[in-house]
């Protein structure tokens, strides 16, 4: 008996087994397959919602999450992050379902808010319905960055801290002078400064708006020294002159005999370190009547355009009550015009724009004569706390020295500053050059 075929020789491939001419036969059997038969996520919904509608800036305001599941009595966890007008703000993790996110950043105006659930490994993500809060007030600029030290010329490499006044300030900075913005480098630790550059950065701190652009241009001498016009000043490259100054056959001249009552100033165009240093040069004072002339050093809100008037305040200043002056600084004075309690040939040392006449030190006596129309080599050092000048009649030897004990870093407020010279002239006149001159910052 067949029962595997049927037709005239037609076979069909068995399926479990059947007896063919008179013997049964068995099919084999496949091997086992073990299939893990996942449940489908649980859906979830997320709402999201705030105390009030309305809020002051920077007021504290705690935001409400709460995530349910749509059937079923289990309860979500993980996180949940929030958008505040579209940009991440800020996450929780879920406890028992519910989180709360507290903040006193939310920027001013309408902000529109949305929170995002992750799901876990039992529920599916979600996201909330937007809502909307009002935050009223007008957000402050943030602080703008400071550079320590300030940005000057040094024979030596500078690390360049940058600093916010602003509570939690966030610092951008740049170092090849282009503007930052928040894609530039954050600012950790102080900057390594080489070689001659330029430093800015802005701030942005919480509920406050991004600061102006704090700039400080460095410029690093390690040969020459940074101020060097030791072989006469050329045409001035460099130099900011002011008033009635003018380069002459490669002097610096400060006043002259073309008209009366005149003021002066000139300054290095850049600010230099001024924590210890040294400096020379040479004075002639040709028809020298009046009035005299001054070596300061400022930062001056007009830096290095600043100017005081003529007469007696020698181009520096008639006192701190009386403009212009020249605040925040010191200048030594070379006066050739006896005024109250000071002879026809005095120095003296002044600060933060002091008038120039007393106290006075006359220098008749050493044989100096800044009258003479000689050549007058003037030397001065500081070490940080002593001021020291020695001025030297090159025609003569005759000599004097002083010492003034002073702060200069503390009393123009930095590291660096603007140096330079001022002179005046009043109902009589006077020819005043400098002739040459060098300042290097040391250390």
């Amino acid at each position: 008996m067949n029962i595997c075929s049927f037709g005239y020789k037609k076979r069909f491939a068995p399926t479990q087994g059947c007896v063919l001419r008179g013997r049964l036969y068995a099919l084999p059997k496949s091997a086992a397959q073990t299939r893990t038969v996942l449940a489908p996520l649980i859906q979830s919904a997320i709402s999201l919602s705030a105390p009030a509608s309305v809020f002051s800036l920077g007021a504290s305001v705690s935001f409400a999450i709460s995530v349910i599941a749509t059937s079923g009595t289990a309860v979500p966890s993980g996180t949940v992050a929030i958008k505040v007008n579209g940009t991440a703000f800020g996450s929780a993790t879920l406890a028992a379902g519910v989180a709360t996110l507290t903040t006193t950043t939310l920027p001013a105006g309408t902000d529109t808010l949305q929170a995002t659930y992750n799901g876990d490994s039992n529920f599916a993500s979600s996201v909330s319905p937007a809502i909307t809060v009002s935050i009223s007030g007008t957000q402050t600029a943030t602080a703008t960055p400071v550079f320590t030290p300030a940005g000057g010329t040094y024979t030596t490499a500078q690390h360049v801290a940058i600093s916010d006044s602003t509570t939690a300030a966030v610092i951008y900075y740049t170092t090849n002078g282009s503007i930052p913005t928040t894609g530039s480098a954050v600012y950790s630790t102080p900057i390594t400064v080489s070689s001659s550059q330029t430093l800015q950065a802005i701030a942005i701190a919480p509920s406050h708006t991004a600061s102006a652009v704090g700039k400080a241009v460095y410029t690093i001498s390690t040969g020459a020294p940074p101020i060097n016009y030791g072989g006469g000043f050329g045409t001035g490259v460099g130099m900011q002159i002011n008033g009635k100054a003018k380069f002459v056959n490669g002097t610096l001249q400060l006043t002259d005999t073309a008209t009366t009552y005149q003021a002066s100033s000139a300054f290095f165009g850049t600010p230099v370190a001024v924590g210890k240093f040294s400096t020379t040069f040479t004075l002639q004072l040709n028809k020298g009547a009046a009035n005299g002339m001054t070596f300061v050093i400022e930062n001056d809100a007009l830096g290095k355009k600043a100017l005081g008037p003529y007469g007696s305040a020698l181009g520096y200043s008639y006192g701190p009550t009386t403009s212009p002056n020249i605040k925040k600084s010191i200048a030594v004075k070379f006066d050739l015009w006896t005024t109250v309690g000071s002879g026809h040939d005095s120095t003296g040392l002044y600060i933060n724009a002091a008038m120039p006449r007393t106290p006075a030190l006359d220098m008749t006596s050493s044989g100096v004569n800044l009258a003479s129309g000689h050549l007058l080599a003037v030397t001065m050092t500081y070490n940080g706390t002593t001021l020291s000048m020695t001025i030297k009649d090159k025609t003569t030897n005759a000599s004097y020295s002083h010492s003034w004990l002073v702060n200069i870093p503390s009393i123009v407020g930095a590291s660096t500053a603007y140096i330079g010279f001022t002179g005046s002239t009043g109902g009589l006149t006077a020819v005043q050059q400098v002739t040459n001159w060098t300042f290097t910052p040391t250390n």
